[in-house]
């Protein structure tokens, strides 16, 4: 078990928001119904769910987007690594011949969990290996982009079998599995560094907006208290927006009717606040911190 003090600033501290700074032009969505956008009537109806918002975001701040989705439900990434798989295919042609200039994957919502969760943390490095290597091979300049997936949300029957005492305990497992994550590519895999890969703390900045000021108005969740509403990719959205392009998304459109114009600036403002909530750290924090997260599991083990 984690000391609960050193849990919390090894997820402060690895899963920082971590911006590509740069204008990323072909973009490639890798998951499951989480980024296809499953729950949101308005997202999952578009090209590329939750990358068809990113792309609609994009345009609205004159960049010019061309994205890429695949994703298949309950889909994780160990199965997208394989060999000949729609995943590995893209990664290795590109957008139309041209390298990609990031490449956005997202895990299996239970996977960056502790093992006494349910999780299962080798799957989740394994396949990002596997992935991350082909990307780096194929697209020597692409940014690797971490999407991180949100709790259930509170009420789920997920909190009633004991695998989590509540949605903040499972959010701060996959917050600090996802910025685990992060340092291990960025250590491990040729080619990738410090400026090349980085987590779109996106269930972070869901867990913030239930402290928000309009969370009593605005739903992230669809009914099944698991995948999200519009409004809830949306923020996912704007979350993946702000990582790969490094700007405010403050005023940026609403891009479906479902959501109002209100309620964008809302959701924009709790990115913003979670975006600048902790500095980033130095690199040589990162490394300490890595190294004692490793020694810790070695001790464990």
């Amino acid at each position: 078990m984690y000391l609960p003090s050193f849990r919390f600033l090894a997820t402060a501290l690895i899963a920082t928001a971590c911006p590509v700074v740069g204008y990323s032009q072909n973009v490639l969505f890798i998951g499951n119904s989480f980024t296809m956008g499953l729950g949101g009537t308005a997202t999952l109806a578009t090209p590329s769910g939750v990358g068809s918002i990113f792309e609609a975001l994009a345009t609205d701040a004159s960049h010019s987007a061309n994205v890429q989705m695949i994703a298949f439900p309950g889909y994780d990434l160990e199965t997208h690594a394989t060999s000949g798989s729609p995943a590995i295919n893209a990664i290795i042609n590109g957008y139309g011949g041209q390298d990609w200039d990031a490449v956005v994957l997202q895990e299996f919502s239970t996977y960056a969990t502790d093992a006494s969760s349910g999780g299962n943390v080798a799957s989740f490095q394994n396949a990002l290996s596997t992935l991350a290597t082909t990307i780096s091979f194929n697209n020597p300049s692409a940014d690797v982009v971490l999407y991180e997936t949100w709790a259930r949300d509170a009420g789920h029957s997920i909190y009633n079998s004991g695998q989590f005492t509540g949605p903040a305990d499972m959010q701060q497992q996959v917050s600090f599995h996802y910025g685990e994550a992060e340092t291990y590519l960025e250590s491990s895999i040729p080619g990738l560094g410090a400026d090349d890969v980085h987590v779109a703390n996106a269930g972070s900045t869901w867990g913030q907006f239930q402290h928000s000021d309009c969370s009593d108005d605005i739903d992230l969740y669809d009914s099944d208290s698991y995948h999200g509403s519009d409004h809830g990719y949306y923020l996912s959205a704007l979350e993946i927006f702000r990582t790969i392009y490094d700007e405010p998304t403050t005023g940026l459109t609403n891009v479906f009717d479902t959501i109002s114009t209100t309620e964008a600036h809302c959701l924009q403002k709790v990115v913003e606040a979670n975006y600048e909530a902790v500095p980033e750290p130095s690199s040589a924090v990162l490394a300490i911190l890595a190294g004692a997260v490793f020694a810790t599991r070695r001790k464990r083990a």
